[in-house]
């Protein structure tokens, strides 16, 4: 599938739902009693079609459907001759059914000479209770396999989720929330048809043509070779269809998962289409992509729609070239009696139900099986950051944190610019540092770096004297502390935001309060409406941006890490809350190692050093006076640019 022989897709679904193996067999063989069953009301049939065509309908004696002679002297009703017992092995075996089929139609014969009546009640009887006995066990099979299907769909739903949740950040960059969601809701939905059509038509069917083919072969040998030998013509239309139906599909499936991410991306985004009075253009975007979608959804439905037809076509044809062949052996060379050969149609009819069920399966199976596809392409995916199975604890005697050499770019293949460039830096414990430079210069990307969202392309990233490589990740956690830029606020508590990751019962509410209170984050929080108990909604819709950005802080001081990376700290902040975060960053120098990334001089005078970068590559590494010179300098560089362009 890959090209890295990956079984196919419908074998990894079943190997799968080994754990269900015991549902599975029980269900099967709920199946399989169940077309015994019909085979066997079939089998009764037989009788009454005695009595029609033989007792009743001849009773006068004015027509006989075969004459006796020939049924005395003919071979028998499966062309084999007298000494078929020389034939071989199967020239004996058809005999001996020959012969046990010939015996019963002669009792039947005669118990319906006698008492037509109670033929008739014993063959209704029989059909009842066959009825009702293959309607329990169907039931029975079917509630086998929603169990299967809803306890499969939840651990599926489950793992896939872990896999997206426990993923390394590279993983978030190529798969971003919309396709994600659409692996989550709409793959899955669609899979859970897969083993309704699996168990409930891949394994009925089979057993249900197996049982009548037998049964065909009993009646006339060669009626029913010839049809063995025409059945697989009917395969050939179902298999080009079914391959239209694999690629329309296999492109609904992406399109689907692209129509996602551009909702979530105009939801997200409403207020700046409103602003922006863009609800024409969005909307424009929306009906083309859902074009696309519809147009491949309408090849795939005129496809599915017309494969049933041409496949009852197609039955059809051979069902009638079957009836004239019957009729030629009946009434043109006398080879077969009419009961016989009604039965023959009567079972005929039978089986290619179950034929075309099992012909239409393959196309009805494309769609969910591209599903499962599209989710198993997303659960290969294999983390490009993995542990180390010994890792390693940082020591609490740790000096310093060292950039030595580090290159970064997100992609592997060389067209993807480095956004990290031999980057060299040493961060000694307990020093506050200002990260300055413009944007897209890699400030963010050297805090991920450290926070080992990433890891380098070339080059170490070490705390102490252990590369971040051979760390674990909880361990990490517990060191660095980042606050983003854009301020992350879930639905829950004020208390759960702060505290996050931690149940709500073993959060320390005092501590709660305690941090708020030392950023001034108190005041607005009490007057919530249920206070430090307040849900936020989603994303924190319900506070403003600084609001936010304090919460995200209070987050960092509740863990009390001892390295802080705070990404633009006077962003969304008024005058009065960034004197007091200033102060707090002045406060917790004296025992963390904090990186400050940002464009203010103002808090670039506060560090113990500043660093700059541009396109990823150091430039300064000095203090407040050389920091002047430089960033002067740098003006003027960036205005001669500008002149000359």
């Amino acid at each position: 599938m890959n090209g890295d022989r990956r079984p196919a897709t419908l074998v990894r679904v079943l190997r799968m739902l080994v754990p269900w193996r015991r549902w599975i067999i029980v269900s099967n063989l709920l199946v399989a009693l169940a077309s015994l069953l019909g085979v066997v009301s079939l089998i009764a049939v037989f009788p009454l079609l005695q009595i029609v065509f033989g007792s009743s309908l001849y009773a006068d004696g004015q027509v006989s459907p075969v004459a006796p002679a020939v049924a005395e002297s003919s071979p028998n009703h499966a062309g084999l001759p007298a000494d078929a017992r020389d034939a071989g092995v199967i020239g004996r075996l058809m005999h001996g059914v020959s012969e046990k089929r010939e015996a019963l139609v002669r009792r039947l014969e005669h118990r319906a000479s006698e008492d037509p009546l109670d033929v008739v009640l014993t063959v209704c009887v029989i059909l009842v209770v066959a009825s009702l006995l293959r309607l329990l066990l169907q039931i029975g099979s079917s509630l086998c396999i929603a169990r299967i299907e809803i306890q499969f769909l939840q651990d599926l739903t489950r793992r896939l989720y872990a896999h997206c949740l426990y993923h390394d950040f590279v993983f978030h960059t190529w798969f971003p929330p919309g396709k994600l969601l659409a692996r989550l809701s709409v793959d899955i939905q669609r899979m859970q048809s897969i083993i309704q059509l699996v168990y409930g038509t891949r394994i009925r069917q089979p057993v249900t043509i197996v049982l009548l083919t037998v049964l065909l072969f009993i009646i006339d040998f060669r009626l029913a070779a010839i049809v063995f030998l025409t059945l697989p013509l009917l395969l050939l239309p179902g298999l080009a269809i079914a391959r239209r139906v694999r690629l329309a599909s296999n492109k609904e499936v992406g399109l689907d998962a692209s129509l996602l991410e551009l909702l979530e991306e105009q939801l997200s985004g409403l207020s700046l289409i409103k602003v922006f009075s863009a609800e024409d253009r969005e909307s424009g975007r929306f009906e083309a992509e859902t074009e696309q979608i519809f147009n491949r959804r309408k090849s795939r439905t005129i496809l599915t729609a017309i494969s049933d037809p041409i496949q009852q076509a197609a039955t059809m044809l051979l069902l009638v070239s079957m009836i004239l062949l019957g009729v030629e052996l009946v009434v043109g060379r006398g080879l077969l009696s009419g009961e016989t050969f009604l039965f023959f149609l009567v079972t005929l009819s039978s089986l290619y139900r179950p034929w075309k069920k099992l012909l239409t399966l393959n196309v009805a199976l494309q769609r969910p099986l591209m599903a499962a596809r599209a989710i198993f392409k997303t659960l290969d995916v294999e983390p490009k950051m993995i542990e180390d199975r010994e890792a390693r604890k940082i020591s609490g005697g740790w000096e310093a944190i060292h950039f030595e050499d580090v290159w970064f770019r997100y992609g592997k293949k060389d067209h993807w610019p480095w956004v990290i460039r031999s980057l060299d830096l040493t961060i000694p414990r307990g020093q506050l540092v200002a990260l300055l430079g413009h944007n897209g210069s890699g400030k963010t990307t050297t805090a991920h770096l450290l926070a080992r969202l990433y890891d380098p392309s070339k080059g170490t990233v070490r705390i102490g004297d252990v590369d971040l490589r051979t760390m674990r990740q909880s361990e990490l956690r517990r060191h660095i502390g980042l606050v983003h830029q854009e301020s992350i606020i879930f639905n829950l508590s004020v208390a759960e935001n702060v505290a996050f990751g931690l149940e709500p019962d073993v959060i320390d509410q005092d501590r709660v309060r305690s941090v708020a209170r030392r950023i001034g984050a108190d005041r607005w929080i009490e007057d919530l409406p249920r206070g430090y108990d307040t849900i936020l909604g989603r994303r924190g819709e319900v506070l403003s941006g600084g609001q936010r950005q304090l919460i995200a802080l209070c987050r960092v001081l509740y863990f009390d890490f001892p390295i802080i990376v705070y990404d633009e700290p006077d962003q969304s902040l008024d005058p009065h809350a960034m004197v007091k975060i200033t102060g707090l960053i002045s406060e917790l120098r004296r025992d963390k190692t904090i990186l400050v990334i940002t464009h203010s001089m103002d808090l670039a005078n506060m560090a113990d050093r500043t660093v700059v970068l541009r396109d990823g590559e150091l430039i300064a590494d000095s203090d407040r006076q050389a920091l002047d010179q430089l960033v002067l300098m740098d003006h003027l560089k960036q205005a001669g640019s500008e002149i000359a362009r």
